[in-house]
């Protein structure tokens, strides 16, 4: 496994999470950061290489690449999990299938799926896919929310930015 970030802890954590993994997935995920993005590139024909994830997240940037054993026993013992916050995931390229509430779904390449907070599901990677995640809290819709109540002055200017009204 080699792994990078800009988070000196973060290796750390990961190893005491890779651990975890291999005793058994987790049901249940939570994050601190309110928005953070993964890239997971599955390559089922490499020994080397086989699973890279790139991670970008207000408080660490950074990669993780396993080889087709590490992989193989994360995937082995991978389950339904669920976690505290939405989950927008979009298939870039190939294709996987989503295991939601007991219902397998397939998510061709260009297809998207937003994940509401605490709905079982597992994603099953068995072919080549590029899937982009995007993870964000609660709290951050409301934030965007209120700074978009604040730009627009809703409910006075029906939808014109106020600062550079015609």
């Amino acid at each position: 496994m080699y792994f990078q970030s800009t988070r000196p802890m973060m290796y750390q954590d990961l190893i005491k999470e890779m651990k975890a993994y291999e005793k058994g997935f987790r049901e249940n995920h939570f994050t601190e950061d309110s928005l953070s993005f993964i890239l997971d590139s599955y390559y089922p024909e490499k020994e080397e290489g086989r699973e890279v994830l790139t991670f970008i997240g207000p408080k660490d940037l950074g990669y993780l690449c396993m080889d087709k054993e590490e992989s193989d026993k994360i995937l082995e013992r991978k389950s339904m999990h669920r976690h505290n916050f939405y989950e927008l995931m979009y298939v870039a390229d190939g294709r996987l299938y989503q295991n939601i509430e007991n219902t397998r779904h397939l998510y061709p390449k260009g297809s998207c799926c937003l994940m509401n907070m605490n709905i079982r599901h597992l994603e099953e990677f068995d072919e080549y896919c590029r899937v982009i995640f995007l993870e964000f809290t609660q709290e951050y819709i409301l934030n965007l929310l209120q700074i978009l109540y604040l730009i627009f002055d809703y409910p006075y200017k029906h939808y014109t930015f106020k600062y550079f009204e015609v």
